[in-house]
């Protein structure tokens, strides 16, 4: 869902479908992805490093698995994005019969004009801390290049962050507390905004956190309610999502604190359904798995489209506006189908090797080092 309403918010409607789904098209373009991402990804970080310390490994060991996960994929993605203008122009080719160079003039073709610091900043994301002229946000940073670029470089501040609190070990939470109280007064800082460090986008970041920290205790309703955690799950999650919904209708602004808020209040709410949804996933009619199917499918590519989804559109739509009408709803649909599908092959041909938990070979010498000289240092010291 949250891949989803990132691809919806730069996707450009038909009018056919804003005139048609007028409230749908408002919640989509709402910008409610990113603070979506940042608590589930809170959520899913926690896990991770409470999983690191409880086998016992070391800061590093974390650290390389979160960067092997995130880096490589990221620099392929960069290598097909920089190919997509001309891709679009050899299409556009076809039909016109002419084939026009890709310009650097073009906003989202900015990185045509790169020197050798700017690939590096934008290879390293250390572009997010670049003074950009009439910047007034984070993604502005990198729309040369991919403008959903800017959340991926706040995420890797986040490992870091929670790297030092893997560190510390036992007072891992203490630690994370700590983070997230120094972030608060950062969140209402404009300039703290733009500087491209991560505190001002922390308190998402540690909503997540909070969930986990609640399930790892035993405070979910699957533990506290246990056979009625189904009903109570589906009558607070139908509740607050119907809320949710009739705010949305009073076109009142929506804070993305506020927002990242009632995501994990859902999050720890729907907890409930788990057993229900695993049901579902093992069930032995193909009728009832095909749709929670697709849905993880989505979820398990939703790296890859992230990375790619807000210029591989512009390809869908070359390729889809020569056999639909311009102002077509279906050219909606076709264009996310269209586009989903080509991350789909770029996930299994650039993302699934690196997704792999176990170190590549050429670390695998170094991680039992690293174990061992541990070992050794705690042995000398007690």
């Amino acid at each position: 869902m949250a891949v989803l309403f990132v691809f919806a918010y730069h996707l450009d409607f038909s009018q056919a479908f804003q005139e048609t789904f007028p409230g749908v098209h408002h919640l989509l373009k709402a910008g409610l992805g990113a603070p979506m991402f940042f608590v589930i990804s809170g959520y899913c970080i926690t896990a991770s490093a409470r999983k690191s310390i409880k086998s016992d490994e070391s800061v590093w060991e974390f650290l390389f698995r979160r960067y092997r996960r995130i880096f490589p994929t990221y620099w392929f993605a960069i290598l097909v994005i920089v190919c997509i203008p001309f891709v679009i122009e050899g299409l556009s080719s076809l039909k016109t019969g002419q084939y026009a160079t890709p310009s650097a003039g073009h906003l989202n073709y900015g990185f045509l004009e790169y020197g050798y610091w700017d690939w590096v900043r934008v290879a390293t994301l250390t572009q997010v801390f670049a003074v950009v002229p009439d910047g007034t946000d984070l993604q502005y940073k990198f729309t040369t290049v991919n403008a959903c670029f800017w959340t991926l470089a706040l995420e890797v501040q986040f490992y870091v962050a929670t790297g030092f609190a893997v560190a510390i070990r036992r007072r891992f939470y203490p630690v994370m507390l700590a983070i997230t109280a120094l972030s608060v007064p950062c969140y209402f800082s404009s300039d703290m905004a733009v500087s491209g460090l991560f505190l001002p986008y922390w308190p998402m970041f540690g909503l997540g956190c909070l969930v986990y920290w609640l399930f790892e205790n035993g405070y979910g309703l699957s533990r506290l309610l246990k056979h009625r955690a189904a009903l109570a799950s589906g009558l607070l999650t139908g509740g607050s999502l119907f809320g949710f919904m009739l705010y949305l209708d009073s076109d009142l602004p929506i804070n993305r604190l506020c927002f990242a808020a009632f995501v994990a209040w859902i999050l720890i709410v729907a907890q409930g359904l788990d057993a229900n949804l695993e049901r579902l996933s093992k069930s032995p009619y193909r009728v009832v798995r095909w749709p929670w199917e697709m849905v993880t499918t989505v979820g398990l590519i939703s790296y890859s489209v992230y990375l790619l989804h807000a210029r591989l559109r512009f390809v869908s739509m070359q390729i889809l506006r020569q056999i639909l009408p311009v102002d077509c709803i279906l050219l909606d649909f076709g264009v996310v189908v269209l586009t989903l599908g080509m991350c789909y092959g770029f996930y299994r041909v650039f993302e699934r090797p690196f997704a792999i938990s176990k170190p590549s070979r050429g670390m695998s010498w170094v991680l039992p080092k690293i174990r061992s000289t541990r070992q050794k240092s705690r042995a000398v010291f007690s």
